[in-house]
């Protein structure tokens, strides 16, 4: 059986925190202001009514896990709003099962993906994407038979298929089969 260890204090806590490895830390009461919005997660985040109004609130267009608290970033960003890092300042994420990438995302990562594209001219989350087209390059390596074409293509062509998904979805039968789509390609839905 799994076991989770519970601190019975601050100190045993603060002993498990991970911070992430792309985020900067400042010291304990120290404040650092001019963030990069790029790196702008809502895992944790503190704004005054006067702030969220005149950042506009999140785009309310992103559907499912990812690119929203990134696009509120670059919102911010646009809005001239500061992003400052404060020390000591820690949350704490309740613990689930994962994966790296989160391929239980997958579908709605691409789709959000090209949205944000579409609104700010580059992609977030490429870390994600660039490991899903990794999996698919080893996975058509290994089992694909004869080079045929399973998620293959650029950022954008992914992007592009998943809204089509996205659409075929909402609206059955209105695209018919999606070019270069899995479901299209190899009888099998995603």
């Amino acid at each position: 059986p799994l076991r989770l260890e519970t601190p019975s204090t601050d100190a045993g806590l603060a002993a498990l925190a991970r911070p992430h490895p792309a985020r900067p830390v400042p010291p304990d009461h120290v404040l650092w202001h001019g963030g990069d919005h790029r790196l702008f997660w809502t895992l944790s985040i503190a704004v005054t009514d006067t702030v969220w109004n005149a950042v506009g609130g999140f785009c309310e267009d992103y559907v499912g896990y990812g690119g929203e608290d990134t696009d509120f970033g670059q919102l911010a960003r646009a809005a001239g709003v500061d992003v400052c890092w404060v020390g000591g300042a820690w949350a704490y994420h309740q613990h689930h099962a994962t994966h790296d990438p989160p391929v239980q995302h997958r579908d709605a990562i691409e789709r959000n993906a090209a949205l944000f594209h579409r609104r700010w001219g580059w992609w977030p989350m490429e870390g994600w994407l660039a490991a899903f087209d990794a999996a698919d390059r080893a996975l058509r390596a290994a089992v694909v038979p004869g080079g045929q074409r399973l998620h293959g293509g650029t950022l954008q062509d992914r992007a592009v298929r998943a809204e089509a998904r996205a659409v075929a979805r909402a609206v059955p039968g209105a695209l018919g089969a999606v070019p270069g789509d899995a479901a299209a390609e190899v009888g099998a839905d995603r």
